[in-house]
């Protein structure tokens, strides 16, 4: 069968195919999609596919580009879900991207991390509770 793609979310992995012949749109899910590296398609984007039933409605199980050729695929890609790691240093007491020995602040004296007063430590820390 030949369709075009709806469209395809990226960052999911999964998609719509309307086909040409009619009929209910056909579920499509990157792990189906003939093409190397980042397999996705482009909305708009003309295939040839097999289709099986399934609970939800029609799912492909083979998508390819016209003529058995591979996917174009979307120019899109995912955003990074790596988000920066901050640290507490032990040195400032601030969350943040050094550890103590590499702290921009210079050795400081000991000190509570709650309220940063020089005069106890955070377990004796009046604040801490509240």
């Amino acid at each position: 069968r030949q369709g075009f793609c709806k469209w395809f979310n990226v960052a999911k992995g999964w998609g719509f195919i309307t086909p040409d012949d009619g009929g209910i749109d056909v579920f499509v899910h990157q792990t189906t999609i003939f093409k190397n590296g980042f397999r996705s398609l482009a909305e708009g984007e003309r295939v040839e596919f097999e289709s099986k039933p399934s609970n939800q409605g029609m799912e492909a199980t083979f998508v390819c580009g016209v003529g058995g050729q591979e996917c174009k695929g979307s120019e899109r890609r995912p955003m990074s879900r790596k988000k920066p790691r901050k640290i507490r240093c032990y040195n400032c007491g601030d969350f943040a991207n050094h550890i103590a020995a590499k702290c921009p602040h210079g050795p400081l004296p000991k000190r509570c991390h709650q309220c940063k007063s020089t005069e106890h430590l955070i377990a004796d820390c009046p604040l801490k509770d509240s």
